[in-house]
């Protein structure tokens, strides 16, 4: 996920998506505040395919993003389920 710090929405929300050999990239750009809910959706329109994962981090950020973008979103109960999934791996790397 990417900021622009002066403008305070989250204009890129980036992903790889592995599941077994396979291998998918997917990101999410928003060029204004606005469609800083679009890409969100859009986000979680593809995490919803899979009801079981892992989603890594590198950070407590991404933490942070959802929780706010779940006060916003229709589907609470996925975002929830996203947050329980999430991996930071630098607290793993420096535990």
């Amino acid at each position: 996920m990417e900021v622009n710090p002066n403008e305070g929405f989250d204009y890129l929300v980036g992903m790889i998506v592995v599941e077994g050999n396979k291998e998918e990239c997917h990101s999410f750009w928003a060029d204004t505040r606005e469609q800083e809910d679009q890409i969100f959706q859009q986000f979680l329109a593809v995490v919803c395919r899979f009801q079981d994962c892992l989603v890594y981090c590198y950070g407590s950020y991404e933490r942070a993003f959802l929780k706010r973008m779940r006060k916003r979103a229709e589907n609470k109960k996925l975002v929830d389920r996203l947050l329980k999934s999430l991996v930071n791996i630098l607290s793993v790397i420096y535990a």
